[in-house]
């Protein structure tokens, strides 16, 4: 008995097993010594190896039954190939590869049900995790095709539903990235630590505002429902839930989160971070990236919009603009100089939340380059840069002239 005599009937029967061969039993009563000698522990890497194999047969869409696949697990033989097989993480690659297809595709009912039914039947280890440390649950959350694997596994309320990913994540965070997911979760929140932390110090609420759909106040108020105790908490990258929304220009959500919260929308962190500092910054970065792009740039109109809203969203929660955005003392209306975004300055001063005169005055700062408005991409990306500010920051076409000149030349002047 060689090594390649065992490479040669693990071929055998897994060529057999694709074909659904009911020729597989009488291979492995032909190779029970082969068997024994090889497949005698399932801690052996040839049995994992064997596994895996076998695991990838059983994924293939292309099998239509599995009793087949269940008598050979069952041999007198194989009782080694079942227990690996049992704890391999064969349930969580079914439900990442069902997840991510509907979630690309919006399928609405599962190709793959029935190997998903008969794994469940098999006394699958449903604390087994992939290489990111993910579980079967942690991805059946978050989708509504794959409710009856949450069903089943929650049925069993063992250990394994409180498991964390390698970034520290575990179910609950997974299930309230979309409204509708965490709405069937809610159920099951009393399972779950509400105020657990991940390896990043962000509780369910900051990774939720981080990553998450986040499109409707009814989300937020699921949320409020787990009644965690530290909605302000800070992540390692100095930026807490509210931040994200500022970020990601939420600024529907930012102004719910702030009153059910009762932030301060003021608030600055012990990394300096504010609302209005994580804006600019944001703004900033993203305006520097796309202005002098040739092609396409028309796509970046939601974006600046989204950056116009949220801007207003910040005035009307009371933010201070004077306040300095970094450690250099630059203020919004520094960068926004350098960033030569007139109308929002324009917009700033009707609203009185800067004056330019004095807020400008740490304009030679060289942590922000100047936008180069001479050259002929960028100048022909400003037209259509200040034609979406002013879709949103003025909806009746109107400017206030009384304080444009503020603008032009640093103090109060008249434009007629």
């Amino acid at each position: 008995m060689t090594n390649s005599d065992f490479e040669n009937f693990k071929n055998e029967l897994f060529n057999k097993l694709r074909k659904e061969s009911k020729d597989c039993p009488i291979i492995i009563e032909r190779n029970r010594k082969l068997i024994d000698n090889y497949l005698y522990n399932k801690d052996l890497p040839q049995v994992k190896e064997f596994v895996n194999g076998f695991n990838d047969i059983v994924l293939d869409n292309k099998i239509k039954k599995y009793d087949l696949f269940g008598d050979v697990l069952y041999d007198r033989s194989f009782d080694s190939i079942l227990a690996c097989f049992r704890e391999s993480d064969v349930l969580v690659r079914i439900c990442k590869q069902e997840y991510e297809k509907a979630a690309k595709w919006k399928i609405t009912k599962l190709e793959n049900k029935k190997v998903i039914d008969w794994l469940l039947t098999m006394n699958i280890n449903y604390g087994a995790k992939n290489e990111s440390g993910m579980t079967a649950l942690m991805y059946a959350v978050r989708h509504g095709i794959l409710e009856f694997v949450v069903e089943k596994i929650m049925s069993t309320n063992g250990k394994h539903i409180n498991f964390v990913n390698n970034k520290g994540n575990n179910a609950l965070f997974f299930a309230s990235l979309d409204r509708k997911n965490l709405k069937r979760f809610m159920k099951y929140k009393d399972y779950f630590d509400v105020n657990h932390v991940n390896n990043n110090n962000e509780n369910v609420i900051l990774f939720t505002c981080r990553f998450g759909e986040m499109v409707t106040e009814e989300h937020l108020l699921m949320l409020k429902e787990l009644n965690c105790s530290n909605p302000n908490i800070i992540n390692n990258n100095g930026v807490t839930a509210a931040m994200y929304l500022v970020k990601r220009c939420k600024y529907q959500q930012l102004k719910s989160f702030v009153q059910t919260y009762n932030i301060d929308p003021n608030y600055k962190n012990k990394f300096d971070n504010s609302l209005i500092s994580v804006f600019i910054q944001e703004y900033y970065n993203q305006f520097k990236e796309t202005i002098g792009k040739t092609e396409g740039f028309g796509l970046n109109m939601t974006t600046i919009k989204g950056f116009a809203l949220t801007l207003q969203e910040l005035i009307d929660l009371g933010c201070d603009f004077h306040t300095p955005v970094d450690e250099d003392g630059n203020t919004i209306t520094t960068i926004l100089s350098k960033m030569k975004d007139d109308t929002t300055i324009q917009y700033l001063l009707e609203n009185n939340c800067v004056e330019y005169a004095i807020d400008n005055k740490h304009d030679q700062s060289n942590k922000y380059s100047e936008i180069d408005t001479s050259n002929p991409t960028i100048k022909t990306n400003f037209e259509s840069v200040n034609k979406w500010l002013k879709e949103v920051y003025y909806t009746k076409g109107k400017i206030n002239t009384d304080v444009a000149g503020i603008l032009l030349h640093g103090h109060n002047h008249v434009m007629f």
